[in-house]
């Protein structure tokens, strides 16, 4: 005897990975859950995204967006092409620039969820018990949500985000936003496992103590350095070893030629020094006066007058010129 079944709408179905639901429902936004559901369903079609536009009333943008995120969190393989005519083996498919340059923003889980993964997952409650010890206070609601969106959204391992959080109150910046920002940047680098992480804090410690050290140096409120302050600032410091003397030297002729501090006037001293082997303040000091020597004796004006500060404006002028 034969037997059928008729399991009615379960007789049509598709999978959704587990992932989906663990890990990415409550952060998605209700049209990416949409997109992601329809692509799973239509993985065979063909011409997939024009049909999808069509069919869900999303523009192209908005789709290449989702798949591009479903892409990042490895729930859709990036070999997978969703047009006939696009070329095999193409990476991502293809955005407008300004929609290239445009952030994803996850949505922040709220407390269930946070609890929910918490209870579910050893190694996300490892994580907020570390937290709040490196911390020294109890995690608020937002402080649990923004760990967990380092872990489940950006992509860090729980050992590197204690590692971060370590480095954090280490430099004495204990807010959440500061952590998860500092999160987000090691995410885009590619910091994701210790030994990166290990690297990572290394350079930024020497920067700020190089820092530290300048803002001493020349006497300024302490404030964070703009990324051309913290290149430059490093290069004198650990790459040129230069002496604090010297790079005093230099701020102060910086200042003398135009009464205040301009990082490219004295990044332009430095280097000149370093090219030109001077790495003591007693040769720049010597130095400087021979070519003023020098120019005096080679322009032979009458009753002209010369002094260190005003040669020193015009090579660093001539420098900026002539690059």
């Amino acid at each position: 005897m034969e037997y059928s079944f008729d399991f009615g709408v379960w007789n049509d179905t598709f999978a959704i990975p587990k992932i989906v639901v663990d890990k990415y429902l409550q952060s998605s936004s209700e049209k990416d859950i949409k997109i992601l559901i329809y692509i799973l369903k239509n993985l065979n079609g063909e011409n997939l995204l024009s049909k999808a536009i069509y069919d869900l009333g999303y523009s192209s943008e908005e789709i290449n967006r989702s798949i591009n995120l479903c892409r990042e969190r490895k729930i859709i393989p990036k070999e997978i092409i969703f047009e006939n005519n696009v070329k095999k083996n193409e990476k991502l498919l293809p955005l407008k620039e300004a929609e290239k340059k445009t952030e994803y923003r996850y949505i922040r889980p709220n407390m269930n969820y946070v609890v929910s993964r918490t209870k579910t997952s050893e190694n996300v409650k490892w994580l907020m018990q570390e937290a709040e010890i490196i911390l020294g206070r109890p995690l608020s609601g937002g402080d649990s949500a923004s760990l967990l969106m380092l872990h489940d959204n950006e992509g860090l391992p729980v050992d590197v985000i204690i590692m971060l959080v370590q480095y954090a109150v280490d430099s004495g910046q204990t807010g959440m936003k500061y952590i998860y920002k500092i999160g987000e940047n090691w995410a885009k680098e590619g910091i994701d496992d210790i030994s990166k992480a290990e690297k990572k804090i290394k350079e930024l410690s020497e920067l700020n103590r190089a820092w530290r050290k300048f803002e001493n140096l020349i006497g300024i409120d302490h404030r964070k350095p703009t990324s051309r302050e913290q290149s430059a600032i490093m290069t004198w410091f650990n790459e040129f070893h230069f002496s604090e003397g010297l790079i005093k030297e230099a701020y102060e002729r910086c200042v003398n030629a135009n009464g205040k501090y301009i990082l490219n006037y004295m990044d332009s001293i430095i280097k000149r020094w370093h090219k030109e082997g001077i790495n003591t303040t007693e040769q720049a000091k010597m130095e400087n006066l021979n070519r003023v020597k020098y120019r005096k004796n080679t322009f032979k004006k009458e009753n002209a007058s010369y002094n260190i500060d005003e040669y020193e404006n015009s090579d660093i002028l001539e420098t900026y010129i002539n690059g």
